[in-house]
């Protein structure tokens, strides 16, 4: 067996075939994502890898948790998010040397839901709208939520939401796309932003 050819089935596995590379990890979701918390109550986490090859898969056991306000949440080794005192924790994660993280709101009373305003808005292609998220507790308190949701448009051709401002695209015609805010399970009724050509 000549040289060039050992090198080649080495390689190749066989002259002219193809070699598998194993797909690697380029991110990590946290679910629930953005979640609320009561203080002495408990929520599971979630970590699911992305792979290259568009795969994922739940690493939960295998990452490696870490809060960076213990005081308000910590985070056990199996992703056990434990609410202590009211306030705010970034709890992250890593695997593989990917991190990823979400913002946990420790509070007294548990979110019983969320609103959005404005209800319905019109506005011309390229400009912006801000909106205002509110949580409403059990017993009746509210709270500007705003920095603490998950933003999503349903058309993000036509626009696009990140921490409560919504950036419109450029359209040709009339068109509409809804506003959602969540934390956790917990999801606002959708709002609508009607955008119209310049």
């Amino acid at each position: 067996m000549s040289c060039a050819l050992l090198v080649c089935m080495t390689v190749f596995t066989g002259c002219g075939g193809s070699f598998f590379v194993d797909p690697t990890v380029t991110g990590i979701q946290l679910s629930p994502a953005n979640p609320f918390v009561q203080s002495g109550r408990t929520q599971q986490m979630k970590a699911i890898a992305i792979y290259s090859d568009r795969t994922s898969k739940v690493v939960t056991g295998s990452a490696n948790w870490t809060s960076n306000n213990s005081k308000v949440a910590n985070v056990s080794s199996s992703g056990m998010l434990s609410g202590l005192i009211t306030g705010s924790a970034t709890i992250s994660v890593s695997y593989q040397s990917i991190t990823g993280s979400t913002l946990v709101t420790v509070s007294a009373t548990p979110l019983t839901s969320i609103e959005v305003s404005p209800v319905t808005a019109s506005v011309r292609a390229g400009q912006t709208l801000r909106y205002t998220a509110t949580g409403t507790f059990l017993g009746g308190a509210t709270q500007n939520v705003t920095g603490n949701v998950i933003w999503t448009s349903s058309d993000t051709s036509v626009a696009t939401v990140s921490g409560g401002v919504a950036t419109t695209k450029s359209v040709l015609t009339i068109s509409q796309t809804q506003i959602y805010a969540s934390s956790g399970s917990m999801r606002s009724e959708p709002v609508m932003l009607v955008v119209y050509p310049q």
